[in-house]
């Protein structure tokens, strides 16, 4: 599927949290996959393009992302997300879901599942929070301080147009190789969250007033963050019996394989472990094939 092709597939859901974007695609049982910081579910369109024939993928758009609306008002924190995430399964009737998680996501994937444990068939995480990991700390300390001023959301849309920017700050750095990040990926990444001219994701009406209110709701999602989310779960995920695969690039700067070692040696449901050599926390776009081949032989 290109990106046209992924966007015919796209729908919205009326949530108590807001409306919700979301693409829906393929055969078979459902699988849910969710998506990391700043992005859109865009991120699984190369693995979703690979299952058709396997799994009936929903991918959501977290809140204060993507094109997902919701109000300025709304709760958007990590536990808030994961209840999003419980009331679409309820809300579009999947009883059970093959749950998958990149980045941000994993870590509101691991409180989901912990809260919804019967909802789950199994959990796949790939490079993702863990623990005390969560930001990771280092990174989300330097953009608090602009999502304060109310000018991350405007610093992340420069890098519409700067793939400069793009390639040297974050999605770049989660790259293997920065080629791959190209300007058409970039709009793919955050063109829906943060460009100036923002489309709805109904009617496709262009809507400038969508735009900065997107761009508010990411900082205000930046700023719930609280050091300690994960660390507070541990006891919970030492309780979590779910069949759980992990897959994980090995040279990751922001979620090294000993986070990887972490969720294996805590998740008593965790009984496999597949490494993309060389890969970086974006191998669902940069190595897809490799991911699902993974995710298939584990299903």
């Amino acid at each position: 599927m290109n990106p046209s092709q992924y966007h015919a597939c796209r729908k919205t859901v009326t949530l108590s949290q807001g409306e919700i974007s979301y693409v829906v695609a393929g055969e078979g049982p459902a699988a849910l996959f969710v998506h990391g910081l700043m992005l859109n579910n865009s991120v699984w369109r190369q693995v979703i393009s690979r299952l058709g024939e396997h799994r009936t993928c929903y991918a959501v758009d977290l809140m204060g992302h993507g094109r997902s609306q919701v109000s300025l008002e709304q709760d958007i924190g990590m536990e808030s997300q994961a209840e999003m995430l419980a009331e679409f399964c309820a809300t579009l009737g999947l009883q059970t879901v093959d749950a998958v998680a990149n980045d941000f996501g994993g870590g509101i994937t691991q409180i989901f599942a912990i809260n919804n444990p019967d909802r789950l068939r199994t959990l796949t995480l790939t490079n993702c929070d863990a623990h005390y990991n969560l930001g990771p700390p280092i990174d989300l300390r330097k953009i608090v301080p602009l999502a304060k001023s109310g000018k991350l959301g405007d610093a992340v849309a420069f890098m519409l147009d700067n793939i400069e920017a793009a390639h040297s700050l974050f999605p770049g750095r989660g790259f293997q190789n920065p080629k791959n990040l190209t300007p058409a990926v970039v709009w793919e990444l955050l063109g829906p969250g943060f460009a100036p001219d923002r489309v709805t994701a109904d009617t496709g009406e262009v809507r400038n007033d969508l735009a900065i209110h997107g761009r508010r709701n990411f900082e205000r999602f930046i700023l719930s963050v609280r050091g300690d989310e994960l660390v507070r779960i541990e006891p919970a995920l030492k309780n979590l019996n779910i069949p759980t695969h992990l897959i994980w690039g090995t040279e990751d700067s922001y979620f090294g394989l000993p986070w990887a070692f972490w969720l294996r040696d805590t998740i008593p449901g965790c009984d496999r472990l597949s490494e993309i050599e060389g890969g970086c926390l974006f191998a669902p776009i940069e190595r897809p094939q490799e991911v699902v081949t993974a995710m298939l032989d584990y299903w």
